[in-house]
């Protein structure tokens, strides 16, 4: 698993507004837009006793969290994500899930018998 620096930052609209024209002139739109847009949906996992949340409220130098994932509504894509952090670095992996699969772990039955591979896709 690679980990990877991952900064965040706060900007004005009016930033932002500059930031995308200069971004206009040297990148395409992304491939996964609708009208310019794009919207994900997630639905995060955590134990009874909120260990993820728990987790990153104390500021732990190790943790990791699971959620499902899925871009504009498009459910023939689905992707199960681990996200991993240890200090200031960061690291995702995911498996792409069919709906039967999700509609199997929402009910609590395990995921074994799928066969999960790594994928990186742009709009995860």
């Amino acid at each position: 698993m690679t980990f990877r620096h991952e900064w965040k930052h706060e900007i004005t609209p009016l930033d932002a507004m500059v930031l995308e024209k200069r971004l206009q002139a040297v990148a395409r739109p992304d491939c996964h837009t609708v009208d310019g847009v794009y919207r994900i949906r997630s639905l995060y996992f955590d134990n009874p006793r909120d260990k993820a949340l728990r987790e990153k409220i104390d500021g732990a130098a190790r943790r990791e969290k699971f959620r499902l994932r899925c871009c504009n509504g498009d459910y023939s894509l689905i992707l199960l994500e681990k996200k991993s952090k240890q200090d200031a670095l960061g690291s995702k992996c995911a498996a792409r899930l069919t709906p039967s699969q999700v509609r199997d772990l929402l009910a609590g039955e395990r995921l074994w018998r799928a066969r999960a591979t790594t994928v990186w896709i742009s709009c995860a």
